[in-house]
């Protein structure tokens, strides 16, 4: 406990700004014990990226308020479970939406507990996107475990037309093979196509994201597939020399595994 609300952990941070589990601590407009916030203030104020305001003056109080969130709540859990309850569906969803993108840190600490709560992992929201989306995007691999245990559609369209498979945007942020391999072990389609008739593999080669373009390659995706403009993968990376060599390292690589497998069966028809 003592190091759940200590300083530098990302829940009572060192400056105004840090977020604690959701909440911004502002030291303007007063004193106030935080024994004395009910959970009704919690649930009337609005969760978003800016968080709940507190009105205590931190830099006076500091020790006060550790003492009083220490005297108050035991555990860990029975933090979490006061500061949790009350939420809608709505919150949770918003909450864990901005710490899967924005701010991983807290999603470390805090996602479990949200995602428990979670009762609908394929709501979207007003674009289309749900949270396996966002996840995806993010390359928060945990998350999308998660989720899909929790039931995540792994071919759920958004106004778009893009499924989970076709969020990789970054070719610097790891675990990006991972989580597409992990998407087309749970039946993921991988020459589905969008509203500009890009499959992922248009979208990982137009930005660059050689490792998932090997990985589509290699599960099966279909290389001559042209969007509406008539522009194949290979034509969306023309870019990026690497990602052309690697997406043609890989059509070769899955070649020979047909071949070894042909050769396999001749000799076993064989014999």
């Amino acid at each position: 406990m003592c190091e759940f609300v200590s300083f530098g952990v990302g829940i009572l941070g060192a400056n105004f700004g840090k977020i604690y589990a959701g909440h911004r601590l502002n030291s303007h407009k007063g004193i106030e014990s935080v024994n004395k916030i009910k959970p009704e203030s919690y649930r009337e104020c609005e969760w978003t990226s800016a968080g709940l305001t507190v009105r205590v003056n931190f830099w006076r109080n500091r020790d006060k308020i550790l003492h009083s969130i220490r005297s108050r709540f035991p555990t860990r859990n029975a933090l979490l479970k006061h500061l949790f309850s009350g939420l809608t569906q709505a919150q949770v969803r918003a909450e864990l939406e901005r710490m899967m993108c924005t701010e991983k840190r807290l999603y470390k600490q805090f996602g479990s507990a949200l995602l428990k709560r979670l009762r609908n992992p394929n709501h979207k929201d007003s674009v289309g996107k749900t949270l396996l989306h966002c996840a995806a995007h993010a390359g928060n691999i945990d998350a999308v475990k998660k989720l899909l245990k929790k039931g995540a559609n792994v071919n759920a369209r958004d106004k778009n037309g893009k499924v989970p498979l076709a969020m990789f945007t970054d070719n610097y942020t790891p675990g990006l093979s991972e989580i597409a391999t992990l998407l087309i072990k749970r039946g993921a389609k991988v020459n589905v196509q969008d509203n500009l008739g890009w499959t992922p593999l248009h979208r990982a080669a137009n930005n660059a994201v050689a490792t998932v373009c090997r990985t589509l390659i290699l599960a099966g995706a279909d290389t001559t597939i042209k969007d509406k403009n008539g522009s194949t993968a290979h034509d969306r990376a023309h870019w990026s020399e690497w990602t052309r060599r690697i997406m043609n390292k890989a059509l070769r690589e899955r070649e020979a595994k047909k071949c070894l497998q042909k050769n396999r069966k001749k000799n076993i028809a064989a014999v």
